[in-house]
């Protein structure tokens, strides 16, 4: 992140107002928004390596600013991945907005793992999704000093871990990639290189839940598991906490087929996968149905698909009432 802190760049999503202190930050902002629009018949096909490319060109040094009523969310404005929401037509991972919505009202604690610059983190702070806690866990330094700013005047508290969420605890791993979206603790990870970025300590969500004083049978939590390849391991140490009120949204980030903590969350854990469809959620009765939707996808573009899994009674329940008032059943 700049030093200074220079937002010269501001762009307001609702009202589409840009505004820039020089017109090469203009010029930036208009080329990244029609690269953008033009790909969209393509599924935003190579998107982050064009805005790469543009970036590595033109060198911003200052910040963005993202406006969105009371949300403001900042990143540098040579960002190859955040760039996207000058693009006020698009909309980040719509599925997830959809849920935190639809149950806006009900108590819950957010969990969001794989924080990365605090999106949906910094959303929650604000009050979008209603009076929540939230617990934010990033591995990045670099993505952790973005986190942190764009959490700040937060309304509602948002405790912050510098950890990489693992099977266990208190390992100092290293934390691999080039590119922040991609970071992973697994240097197998297709996002992932052998370059180092940090080390970083481990802890597993049980141990999570344990610091932050959550009682994972009385509180409901919404856990957002995105951690770039290690949601398996991930997983097996939530033990506790799956038993419990949760409900997860789980990235199946994988290209061809179902990931194994997907595979491992219904076949070993007995947990229940629903698909997010727009503003419904439906059950899924067999993983061949998740199999299909990936086929349908590009094996070139690497679009993850959240899934929600939950073995909670509370959120079953809460799930397939939600889900007969939107069919009008009644």
């Amino acid at each position: 992140m700049n030093e200074q802190n220079r937002e010269d760049i501001v762009f307001n999503r609702l009202t589409r107002t840009l505004t820039v202190t020089d017109m090469r930050s203009a010029a930036q902002v208009r080329i990244l928004q029609l690269t953008h629009r033009a790909l969209a018949p393509l599924g935003y096909l190579g998107i982050s390596r064009v805005h790469g490319a543009i970036n590595a060109i033109l060198r911003p040094q200052s910040d963005t600013m993202i406006v969105e009523g009371s949300w403001k969310f900042r990143y540098p404005s040579n960002d190859y991945y955040w760039n996207r929401l000058l693009d006020a037509g698009w909309h980040y991972e719509p599925e997830i907005d959809s849920v935190l919505r639809k149950f806006a009202n009900l108590p819950f604690v957010f969990i969001d793992l794989g924080a990365n610059f605090g999106f949906w983190s910094s959303r929650m702070a604000i009050g979008l999704y209603g009076q929540h806690n939230t617990v934010a866990v990033e591995a990045s330094n670099h993505c952790l000093r973005i986190l942190q700013r764009n959490i700040e005047g937060a309304r509602w508290p948002v405790r912050v871990y510098h950890r990489a969420i693992d099977e266990v605890s208190a390992r100092r791993l290293n934390l691999f990639g080039t590119r922040h979206a991609g970071l992973s603790i697994d240097e197998s990870w297709y996002g992932a290189s052998s370059t180092m970025a940090n080390i970083v300590e481990t802890i597993s969500i049980d141990d999570l839940f344990a610091n932050e004083g959550i009682d994972s049978v009385a509180t409901p939590t919404i856990i957002k598991l995105d951690v770039e390849g290690v949601e398996l391991r991930a997983l097996k140490g939530a033990k506790n906490t799956i038993a419990g009120q949760s409900l997860w949204l789980i990235e199946d980030a994988e290209k061809r087929t179902v990931s194994q903590a997907v595979r491992h969350a219904v076949d070993d854990l007995g947990m229940t996968l629903h698909l997010i469809e727009s503003d419904k959620i439906r059950r899924v009765e067999s993983l061949d149905e998740v199999y299909e939707l990936k086929r349908r996808q590009t094996a070139i573009q690497a679009t993850g698909l959240n899934l929600i899994a939950t073995s909670s009674n509370y959120w079953l329940e809460t799930i397939r009432g939600s889900s007969a008032e939107s069919e009008g059943v009644g």
